[in-house]
């Protein structure tokens, strides 16, 4: 009745296993069997070393790619609970750069840093509120800011589109592909110091003007159109050769009573 037992015990031993068995995936560590030799004790495929279930090397306990387990004492809000350098040490009435949210976006662009004073809360000091941080807006493309604090201003999809007309009050206007006007150079053939350019954004049409007397005169330049709208046309991005320019939103608002279509 011995060799029986034997038998089973054999099989016994066999069916165990150990910290180091392997359960058909053949991968040589101690979690599951889908793993594939990540070399670690987690649930994930990578052999990231630490111990949450995300591949990356991220150094917490959670299951996530970030680091953002523990607070440190350096003007961001690490653990991203709202609040930033809780716990930290501070001078009353001192202060520091702060930013709360995404770390790659501070100081750059639009997203300038915020400050944060250092108040006295019962008897001991502690950090207060991050103000006048920046935060990441949609980009306007062309305009030299950079608006979703990615590290570079978008560049504009623009044209050029020749305008060559007769007249002193007239219109100008975009194509479909590219409706926003976004800038000009104008040249007012005539003898009157004023000219007149009107814009109302978005719209994709803009009125000129010389001078308050309709139907004399000529109009060459170009109208710089985009598929982005911008923020108006003025002196900066719409220069005309005139010594008293007006930059308005009306045509009504041009000079003269007999100029302008209000539009």
């Amino acid at each position: 009745m011995t060799k029986p037992l034997a038998v089973s015990f054999f099989f016994l031993l066999a069916g165990c296993g150990g910290p180091g068995a392997t359960t058909g995936g053949g991968e040589g560590d101690a979690d599951d069997a889908f793993d594939f030799g990540d070399g670690d004790a987690d649930g994930d495929p990578a052999a990231d070393a630490d111990s949450d279930s995300d591949p990356a090397g991220d150094a917490d306990a959670d299951a996530d790619a970030d680091a953002d387990d523990a607070e440190t004492c350096d003007g961001f809000d690490d653990d991203a609970d709202g609040i930033i350098d809780e716990g930290c040490a501070c001078e009353v009435d001192g202060s520091q750069e702060c930013w709360v949210g995404d770390p790659a976006m501070a100081g750059v662009g639009a997203c300038n840093f915020g400050t944060q004073p250092c108040e006295l809360e019962g008897e001991f000091p502690r950090w207060g509120e991050c103000s006048g941080q920046g935060s990441p807006d949609a980009e306007v493309c062309g305009d030299g800011i950079d608006q979703d604090c990615d590290g570079e201003d978008e560049e504009c999809d623009i044209i050029d589109v020749a305008i060559d007309i007769d007249g002193d009050c007239v219109t100008a206007s975009c194509p479909e592909s590219h409706p926003f006007p976004i800038a000009c150079d104008i040249d007012f053939v005539g003898g009157d110091a004023r000219g007149c350019v009107a814009y109302d954004p978005p719209s994709s049409t803009v009125y000129f003007q010389e001078g308050d007397v309709c139907n004399a005169g000529h109009l060459t330049g170009t109208l710089t159109c985009s598929t982005e709208p911008g923020d108006g046309l003025d002196a900066d991005n719409c220069p005309i050769n005139k010594d008293d320019p007006y930059y308005v939103t009306d045509s009504d608002e041009c000079p003269g009573d007999d100029g302008g279509f209000g539009f």
